[in-house]
């Protein structure tokens, strides 16, 4: 699974803020954390990509059905402004926050039940509005944990932002919000791997016992030699999902992604192989920027070559891009030189490799 906006905003509060009442009598402002879908305050908006097609559409979130580990939920920020010193909260009063209005503030979380790899974030993002359009907006953003087991996780606490975790235990009503969710991998699990297409997405993989020197097979994107005897079990999973906000840095590429979610990594260095065309440039993702890979081009595969033992997140574009980072900074014990397999020798083009 990487956002609320100002005009569908209006059509959106009108109908479902208006003359929603709440309990409590308080006359600061503050946030409203998620917005009420009726006049009852039943159910409350959020958002989540559940097609992993990178669009992320309205829903409450009891209706989000079998949710899957390592989504993003977005569940959306709105300023109160108590003009008229009552308990109602009108959807004039209702607005997007601004940057200087969100500033200083955190996302605070008190879990009951299960627990989150990352805590949740307020970020600008881009999700679905009125009659299927999209715009951006501040958001409390959950990152599900990945796992690698098939087994139904549950997920509740409470949601609310505020400055300090003691001024989020004395928020206002509105600002929190009831977070209650279950989810699970539904990932391809496979025991006693020994090569092969891992097939769409991936997969969670159990090797076979002195399997040797293997192929595995990331569909038509990528190709790992490497070694797997006595190798534990990895998280193979991977996708091609466009990664914005790293596009955003380079606006005048065209920018392909490469994406191994779990990061897996390997007891040895393998070969990797990420088809792509010769004139064109790889990257690894990094949330800097664009990160300088000691890669060639092979010709016998039609693709970037490299030497790693750990997969992460990769950019092919079809321009050349500043890059941020270098290979000096590279994961100890790895190896970013090619391959002493046959190759080109090939340097990836004007990027000093």
């Amino acid at each position: 699974m990487n956002k609320i906006f100002a005009t569908v905003l209006a059509a959106v509060m009108t109908v479902s803020l208006t003359s929603v009442a709440f309990a409590d009598t308080t006359k600061d402002m503050g946030f409203v954390l998620g917005y009420k879908t009726d006049a009852t305050g039943n159910g409350a908006t959020v958002y989540a990509d559940q097609d992993d097609d990178g669009k992320y559409d309205d829903d409450t979130l009891a209706g989000l059905k079998n949710l899957e580990a390592g989504s993003k939920i977005y569940i959306p920020i709105l300023k109160w402004d108590d003009k008229n010193s009552n308990s109602t909260v009108e959807s004039g009063e209702l607005t997007q926050p601004t940057s200087s209005d969100i500033k200083g503030y955190k996302a605070y979380a008190n879990w009951k039940v299960g627990s989150l790899d990352e805590n949740p974030e307020i970020k600008y993002v881009k999700f679905k509005g009125v009659d299927g359009n999209y715009g951006y907006g501040y958001a409390v953003v959950v990152t599900l944990p990945e796992t690698e087991s098939s087994k139904v996780f549950d997920l509740a606490g409470t949601l609310s932002v505020a400055k300090t975790s003691s001024k989020a235990n004395d928020a206002i009503k509105q600002n929190k919000f009831a977070f209650d969710t279950s989810y699970a991998s539904t990932t391809t699990m496979l025991d006693k791997y020994d090569g092969g297409d891992l097939g769409k997405g991936g997969a969670i993989v159990k090797f076979a016992e002195d399997c040797g020197e293997i192929d595995i097979e990331f569909g038509e994107e990528a190709l790992f030699t490497v070694n797997a005897s006595g190798q534990g079990k990895l998280n193979l999973k991977y996708n091609t999902d466009f990664n914005a906000e790293f596009a955003a840095m380079y606006k005048d590429a065209n920018i392909d992604f490469l994406n191994f979610t779990g990061e897996p990594s390997f007891n040895r260095n393998g070969t990797l192989y990420i088809y792509a065309k010769e004139d064109s440039y790889l990257y690894e993702v990094t949330a800097d920027g664009a990160k300088e890979l000691d890669a060639k081009w092979d010709e016998d595969y039609e693709a970037w070559k490299l030497t790693t033992r750990t997969l992460t997140s990769y950019a092919v574009s079809d321009t050349k891009l500043d890059t941020k980072t270098t290979t000096e900074d590279k994961e100890e014990g790895s190896s970013s030189t090619g391959s002493s397999s046959t190759d080109s020798g090939k340097e990836n083009p004007d990027t000093g490799r």
